[in-house]
């Protein structure tokens, strides 16, 4: 009960999942500035988007109202090399990295610590690991990471950009201190902003994978920014 209670303070500093409980929302962007879920300090070059579909009357907009996605410009996914290959050269400098080879998806992982309640997310297209949940290819219980859809900045599309139009049945592998787990996804669930569900902070039953990322829609929250309302989690077991 003590652990539960701890994590239930979570929150999730300056980044596109916010976690209270466990819970994450998706950071903002404003109209007509490009879609995106959290600002970078770092200099980076404006990616490529495809153009807003949905037409929208801004003007009658009021607090708390929703608007898909495809009303905001969407980063494009970089053209990347096979996930085997990004791989071999991430190895040489992380021993700890996520790997989705249908996204061609690899990215360094970072231990995500709780500072003063916040919920430390990297930047930088890593994916932070919560350490308050199970370490990864831990016998038992829920392993959770997270990190960014894409970032405002240029709308560059962030490591898990896509996650949450996962197959069923997609490999999912992390690698933990140069120990390879392998994970299949079983499921994708979407969850309000505030309200990601309890079975993220379960330490008992099989090993299993939260991959948590934000998604829409769009929604005007009172400060005049449109937040990404929702949370999807991708959850995978554990298959070798």
């Amino acid at each position: 009960m003590k652990t539960a209670r701890k994590v239930a303070t979570w929150v999730l500093a300056g980044v596109c999942v916010v976690v209270a409980l466990a819970f994450l929302g998706g950071a903002a962007s404003t109209h007509p500035a490009t879609a995106g879920t959290h600002t970078s300090s770092s200099a980076s070059p404006r990616a490529e988007v495809i153009p807003a579909t949905t037409k929208v009357d801004w003007a009658s907009v009021e607090v708390g109202d929703q608007v898909p996605l495809s009303a905001f410009d969407q980063p494009v996914a970089p053209l990347k090399a096979p996930a085997a290959k990004q791989e071999r050269r991430l190895s040489k400098k992380s021993a700890s990295y996520v790997s989705i080879p249908s996204m061609r998806a690899v990215a360094p992982i970072e231990v995500a610590a709780i500072v003063g309640g916040h919920m430390q997310i990297p930047d930088g297209g890593k994916v932070g690991w919560s350490n308050t949940s199970k370490r990864p290819g831990a016998r038992h219980g829920v392993t959770v990471l997270a990190g960014h859809r894409d970032v405002r900045k240029g709308a560059n599309a962030g490591p898990l950009y896509g996650a949450e139009n996962l197959a069923q049945g997609s490999a999912i592998k992390v690698v933990w201190r140069g120990k390879p787990i392998r994970y299949k996804v079983t499921k994708i669930t979407k969850h309000p902003r505030y309200a990601l569900p309890p079975q993220l902070l379960d330490p008992n039953g099989p090993s299993r994978l939260a991959v948590i990322t934000c998604t829409g829609p769009y929604e005007l929250g009172r400060d005049g920014e449109y937040w990404l309302s929702r949370n999807a989690v991708i959850w995978a077991k554990k298959v070798a």
